[in-house]
């Protein structure tokens, strides 16, 4: 089993891989753009918010843990069938995680609380990459693809400040798309 499902600390962004990840693109970006009139293709994936929750302490001091509003029933629906009460997969690799249920509910808001952490971290690594295309190519054509569950928490940071719009919508990007695939 790995060892634990979360982490806080200290360290910059880039200590952890989507902050180098957002870091590359950032150089391969400036690369291509700078090849003026040369089109180019970028396609960036990041990891996190998925297990283990790993972020830097500033991602985590941005929730607060006793504010989650944890689940009132935790049984299976009546008459589901017993396989439905599934306890586990991937987070059951964690050897702070108990092998039997019920959670302990400190570990539920632990658990909760990386992954806000984690999913504010990703999408401030988002709106990096994205803030530096819209600085490089703010007067050109730019199509950006971003998961659907991202597009509320991205579009908040990037109008929290960061001085770049927020992410086209999803019918818009379909439409260019289709219009860039040729359907």
């Amino acid at each position: 089993r790995f060892p634990r499902a979360w982490e806080i600390s200290d360290a910059p962004d880039n200590a952890y891989s989507d902050g180098r990840i957002a870091e590359e693109s950032i150089k391969r970006l400036q690369a291509a753009t700078a090849k003026k009139g040369s089109p180019y293709f970028l396609a960036v994936g990041f990891t996190k918010p998925h297990l283990p929750f790993t972020a830097p302490r500033k991602y985590w001091d941005m929730h607060d843990p006793k504010k989650f509003k944890l689940a009132e029933n935790t049984n299976p629906p009546q008459d589901a069938p017993p396989v439905a009460g599934k306890h586990g997969g991937e987070i059951t690799n964690y050897k702070d995680i108990p092998l039997r249920k019920p959670l302990p509910l400190a570990l539920k808001r632990q658990l909760i609380h990386g992954y806000y952490a984690s999913t504010s971290y990703v999408a401030a690594q988002i709106g990096k990459v994205i803030a530096e295309l819209d600085r490089l190519i703010s007067d050109q054509l730019s199509a950006i693809m971003h998961a659907p569950p991202f597009q509320k928490l991205v579009t908040q940071f990037l109008s929290s400040g960061s001085g770049c719009s927020p992410p086209i919508s999803d019918n818009a990007l379909f439409s260019t798309n289709r219009f860039v695939a040729g359907w």
